[in-house]
């Protein structure tokens, strides 16, 4: 089915090479990354392909986040994960890492205040060998479900790293998103995709629709010809997707790109 696009008022920019594919990728002071994210069922509404599903969450000031798990397994002793490796951005966009060690269902401040979570993996493991429950990055979780009032991250149990669209440009050189796959799991699948991204004020606008058929051989082969796009430093974007023809399906999304190309 030939694909359709529709560009929005955004940059071109000439393709740029750098160093290996990796999640998060030093140069020098650019940092090249390869994002996956999953939403297990997404029907005739738009959703963000987040493991949550629904539309995003995030904050446009610091915030404390806290982590928490859907198991009580999940703790510093406990048979799943005992301690995950956090990527955020601070108040000022800039990247650190924080090691934070798991209270099952009760929620850990992280040290640092955080405006942004862009991944969560696992650190140290129980006899388990991988995490017992659902980890959530967020706000005020209950206490015996794990789930917090507010996601702002989640990593599925079963899964070694959070698969998320969702990521939060540092603070200077923007981000240049090179390439985007998306697959459909279901066939006779028909489904709109928008590219959006979010300014400091918290205002959403998508930049990139464009539309995929999970019976196509190649996937966003459209969408590859306008590629790279620029998305200014600060800024947050996602991928989005609704279903238009067939039942409600898993889908699975897939980004590379460059942070901080030019700083």
């Amino acid at each position: 089915m030939k694909k359709i696009i529709m560009l929005l008022g955004i940059l071109l920019i000439s393709s740029i090479a750098f160093a290996n594919d990796n999640q998060f990728q030093t140069t020098t002071s650019a940092f090249r990354f390869a994002i996956s994210g999953l939403n297990g069922s997404i029907g005739n509404a738009f959703e963000s392909v987040v493991p949550q599903g629904g539309s995003v969450s995030t904050v446009i000031a610091t915030t404390t986040m806290q982590i928490s798990s859907s198991s009580a397994n999940d703790t510093a002793a406990g048979t799943g994960v005992r301690t995950v490796s956090v990527s955020a951005l601070n108040g000022s966009y800039q990247i650190f890492t924080e090691t934070v060690t798991m209270a099952g269902t009760g929620g850990v401040n992280m040290v640092t205040d955080a405006i942004a979570i862009n991944s969560i993996e696992p650190l140290t493991v129980g006899t388990g060998l991988t995490a017992a429950g659902d980890i959530y990055a967020g706000r005020d979780p209950d206490g015996v479900t794990g789930t917090p009032t507010t996601i702002y991250g989640l990593m599925q149990v079963g899964t070694d790293k959070m698969q998320t669209s969702l990521q939060t440009a540092p603070d200077a050189g923007g981000a240049y998103i090179q390439g985007i796959r998306i697959d459909l799991s279901d066939t006779g699948r028909v489904a709109d995709v928008r590219l959006r991204k979010r300014n400091t004020a918290g205002l959403w606008m998508v930049i990139l629709e464009w539309i995929e058929s999970s019976d196509s051989n190649i996937q966003s082969d459209d969408i590859q010809e306008i590629l790279p796009v620029y998305l200014p430093a600060q800024n947050a974007f996602d991928l989005q997707v609704r279903v238009r023809t067939g039942a409600a399906t898993t889908v699975t999304s897939f980004m590379t790109g460059v942070f901080n190309a030019f700083n």
